[in-house]
């Protein structure tokens, strides 16, 4: 007898997402983020960029964070948002106002998934270069540090 595949469980990060309508009401989702080697594959065959060398977070965009968004969903919410259909819903959700709160979230998702280690060294590069940024240095991170 066949033993069953067993699923590895990620480590995941809430985001709560307020959406605003056109109306001005507004609405609010909750997602857990994730990312796994498949959410990393999907990311790169979305947008041509890795999360392995940090070069998607170097290249923000509507298209990456996006992808980066809807790619990270995919394990706890991804019957909800399958496909390219699944990218344009939650391409409508992101806008001016709250895509920072998403860029966040997704930064934090993806540290998650590292080796504590290598999350801490990250972080601490990253702080390292907005303090530079601050004294007049520019050098983006490798993945911005969270807003206080």
């Amino acid at each position: 007898m066949k033993n069953a595949l067993r699923k590895r469980i990620t480590p995941s990060y809430p985001l709560r997402l307020v959406v605003r309508n056109a109306d001005d009401s507004t609405f609010e989702l909750n997602f857990r983020l994730s990312y796994d080697f498949n959410a990393m594959a999907l990311v790169e065959e979305h947008t041509g960029f890795s999360m392995f060398d940090g070069s998607i977070f170097k290249n923000p965009s509507a298209t990456n964070v996006s992808v980066l968004l809807w790619a990270g969903i995919q394990e706890y919410c991804g019957d909800d948002y399958t496909g390219d259909e699944g990218l344009r819903v939650i391409r409508s959700y992101l806008d001016l106002e709250n895509v920072q709160v998403a860029q966040e979230a997704i930064n934090e998702a993806f540290l998650v998934s590292l080796p504590k280690e290598q999350a801490d060294l990250i972080r601490k590069a990253a702080a390292a270069a907005i303090k530079s940024a601050a004294d007049g240095v520019s050098e983006a991170p490798l993945v911005p540090a969270p807003q206080a």
